[in-house]
């Protein structure tokens, strides 16, 4: 069963990463995929702290707190890529 939560997200991941970078896509296409990347992210990222929260794990805060710089550092490397 893992494997195929495995496979479906990945799917998911990369179809959307290459879809919002493909100039062929309409550009609501290309933000729809871009903000669904986005709540991916956050969602993954908030349940990363939620878990922190509740295992009082500076470990796991680090891990969350990591993620979300360099998932803001690639959303702005991609806004100026795409401008």
């Amino acid at each position: 069963m893992d494997i195929i939560i495995e496979i479906i997200m990945e799917i998911f991941v990369e179809g959307t990463s290459s879809a919002v970078s493909e100039k062929s896509l309409p550009l609501p296409v290309r933000v729809l995929a871009a903000v669904l990347l986005l709540l991916f992210c956050i969602g993954i990222v908030g349940l990363l702290i939620l878990l922190a929260v509740k295992s009082k794990s500076l470990a796991v805060t680090a891990i969350a707190v990591c993620m979300l710089a360099c998932a803001v550092v690639v959303m702005v490397k991609k806004v100026r890529e795409l401008r």
